[in-house]
């Protein structure tokens, strides 16, 4: 019995020895000699690439657990709990000093195979890049006798040396763990872009759950990339921040194409212009503020009358006309302050014989006050007015430095704000509508279709003649404007105007976007950087919570 008891444990030792050793030539074959040596076109002729992937993920996945099985089952519990050479150790413990010989040398020539492909591999992105003219041309130079890319294989050579000199092993894996991360946060996005956009990519497989399976790969590799230490997330933003670099240094300069992610976010945004579009195209502008902020000459008084007549004629609406006159703060705004002067009654009268003539409700009022831009305020968050109409003055010095009356009300006003450049209204036939970064806006396309509608006139989309750089982006601004045209009832038409002089139509009143740089208002008298249409100029600002984020706004003026 002591020998049979002896000889058991004994056998079962050399049934361990022997599945681990099969276990372990068999990863070890698969992994590197199959990789090395079989031709991949012959892989392609015996397998798809579905059923490829089908068949390698099971035993990828199980090699693994079994070759972990064999290293517990052959050493000591705990033996090979932390230790960095897992193999090495269950070697030692089952053939001795012979079997970590074995394991070694095992490990150098797989070493020298992953080194091999790694360097092949990784030589491929500049020689890529190059061709595409991404990168310079020697990279993509290919050896006459060798038939490689002596150059891209030399520099990713040079990098990983210089990687291996001054890096721990350790931070190198990581590196390569994040970069491989990115990577593959990457793809995900680039299916995403490249079925968004307008490049030519018919894919031949259908993604489940598009595009939230992308979303959630690339959230997640960020995710892990957050975890990987220090160092790796270094590597990770040096990076972005070096191929960004790149990008505008040699690659700008060089390439005149678009990649596949900046035309779907351009093409994004451009839909989302149309919906705001819509969104403001429903909303009714049913009375409007007449603010007279300083005396006017009867025509110019009855000009901005007969704009906000045509903003809310469509919808039956009423226009309120007030004089604002301000006094000293040393005067006390007694009854007598506030009594009817001979001019206060002429303009009442002048007033009232205009529903007559423009179809719309109109009452005349006059406020004085200490303060006309509060007074302004007050009044329209009184009475809920839709817009104000005032016109827009010229910026003197003081102005500029401690701010304008109006400029102050275009921030504060509970509403849309028309700043109007009067030279002139009467029943206007031409109305143009320009943007000079980004789409057309919304309050603007508004007001010029309710203008142009009401006077039956056609409506001119302006657009600078050099715009879009690409041809993928003046192709978008096409589309962008034609389907913008579809959205209005009135006859619409695109024209080009040049920067330098001259455009091919004289409108009769011109719409467009007011600045959002408030700085930049204070510094400068803002106007089109159009050429001066030399006729009345209407400048939109909606209220606050209708202006679109800083974000958002900067990404429309980079799309565009």
């Amino acid at each position: 019995m002591p020998s049979a008891q002896r000889a058991t444990p004994d056998w079962r030792r050399r049934d361990r020895i022997h599945v681990y050793l099969a276990v372990a030539f068999a990863d070890w074959t698969v992994h590197h000699l199959l990789y090395l040596f079989v031709p991949s076109a012959l892989l392609w002729a015996l397998l798809t690439l579905p059923m490829g992937v089908a068949y390698a993920v099971p035993v990828w996945v199980m090699l693994p657990v079994a070759v972990v099985g064999v290293l517990v089952g052959v050493t000591d519990p705990g033996t090979v709990a932390g230790s960095m050479t897992p193999v090495a150790v269950a070697a030692e413990a089952t053939l001795g000093r012979p079997g970590v010989i074995a394991v070694i040398l095992a490990a150098i020539l797989a070493l020298v195979s992953t080194a091999n492909a790694g360097i092949l591999s990784s030589s491929r992105y500049p020689f890529a890049m190059s061709r595409d003219s991404l990168a310079p041309p020697s990279f993509s130079a290919v050896n006459e006798r060798f038939g490689t890319p002596v150059a891209s294989i030399t520099l990713t050579g040079a990098v990983l040396l210089l990687l291996i000199a001054f890096v721990p092993i350790l931070e190198i894996a990581k590196l390569a763990s994040a970069f491989q991360i990115m990577v593959f946060a990457l793809i995900n996005l680039a299916v995403v872009a490249f079925r968004e956009g307008s490049v030519e990519y018919d894919p031949e497989f259908t993604s489940p759950l598009y595009p939230w399976m992308q979303i959630f790969g690339a959230s997640t590799g960020a995710l892990l990339l957050t975890q990987m230490g220090g160092i790796a997330l270094a590597g990770a933003v040096v990076i972005t921040l070096g191929s960004i670099v790149w990008y505008l240094l040699y690659v700008r300069p060089r390439v005149q194409r678009e990649g596949a992610a900046t035309d779907a976010i351009r093409r994004q945004v451009g839909r989302n212009a149309l919906t705001d579009v819509e969104s403001a195209m429903s909303e009714h502008t049913r009375e409007v503020l007449v603010a007279l902020t300083k005396d006017v000459d009867e025509a110019r008084e009855r000009s901005l009358v007969a704009l906000a007549a045509d903003l809310v004629r469509r919808q039956d609406g009423r226009v309120v006309v007030v004089r604002f006159d301000e006094i000293p703060d040393q005067a006390p705004l007694t009854k007598d302050a506030a009594r009817q002067s001979s001019a206060d009654r002429s303009f009442e009268a002048r007033i009232e014989s205009l529903p007559t003539e423009f179809g719309v409700d109109i009452e005349a009022d006059e406020i004085v006050s200490h303060d006309t831009k509060h007074a302004v305020v007050n009044f329209a968050s009184r009475r809920g007015v839709d817009s104000i109409v005032a016109e827009h003055e010229p910026l003197r010095l003081r102005s500029r430095l401690v701010g304008d009356p109006i400029d102050w009300i275009v921030r504060h006003a509970p509403c849309d704000v028309l700043l109007v450049d009067n030279l002139g209204y009467d029943r206007p036939e031409r109305v143009a509508l320009s943007e000079n970064n980004g789409p057309y806006s919304p309050l603007a396309v508004n007001v010029a279709e309710a203008i142009a509608a009401t006077n039956d006139a056609a409506l001119s989309l302006w657009y600078h003649a050099d715009r879009g750089s690409t041809e993928q982006q003046r192709r978008m601004i096409d589309d962008y404007q034609s389907e913008l045209s579809a959205l209005l009832s009135v006859p619409v038409q695109a024209e080009s105007v040049r920067t330098d002089g001259g455009q091919p139509s004289q409108p009769d009143v011109l719409v467009r976007r007011g600045a959002d740089d408030r700085l930049r208002d204070a510094l400068f008298d803002d106007r089109p950087t159009f050429p001066r249409p030399g006729c009345t100029t209407i400048t939109v600002y909606p209220d606050e919570p209708s202006r679109s984020p800083f974000a958002r706004r900067l990404l429309e003026r980079l799309a565009f």
